[in-house]
């Protein structure tokens, strides 16, 4: 086992940039090592409503129990509800808003217009 190393030793380690052909993810050997990501686009979009609202609750848990973290966790909280805002809002255009005449909006992040279309969608 390689010793640690000091900090000023670390920062004269040579650095390697990403290049051309590098791949960002890797499929580990054991699949159940590998975290899925979803073929079917709808079943994707789901998973990523429910993972934005489940992390930020588990964010929201952890500055109950220790409130050190509220100062560092709050900007990532915030921005997963809006993520979920956002996302929930496109699934439910997109699933209920055809039958009356609602085009999904998959181009948009402006919460005030999903809105407004999810306001026509309920109204009709």
């Amino acid at each position: 086992m390689a010793s640690p190393k000091s900090f000023e030793d670390i920062l004269k380690m040579d650095f390697r940039w990403p290049r051309h052909g590098d791949t960002a993810f890797v499929i580990a050997d054991n699949p159940d090592d590998n975290a899925n990501i979803a073929s079917c686009e709808f079943s994707r979009l789901v998973l990523m409503v429910d993972g934005y609202k489940r992390g930020a609750d588990l964010m929201v848990a952890e500055t109950m129990q220790d409130w050190r973290w509220r100062d560092l966790l709050v900007y990532p909280i915030i921005f997963n509800y809006r993520h979920f805002l956002e996302l929930s809002l496109k699934y439910l255009l997109a699933t209920y808003g055809r039958s009356v005449g609602i085009d999904p909006i998959w181009n948009e992040h402006n919460l005030t217009k999903l809105w407004c279309k999810f306001c026509k969608l309920l109204s009709a």
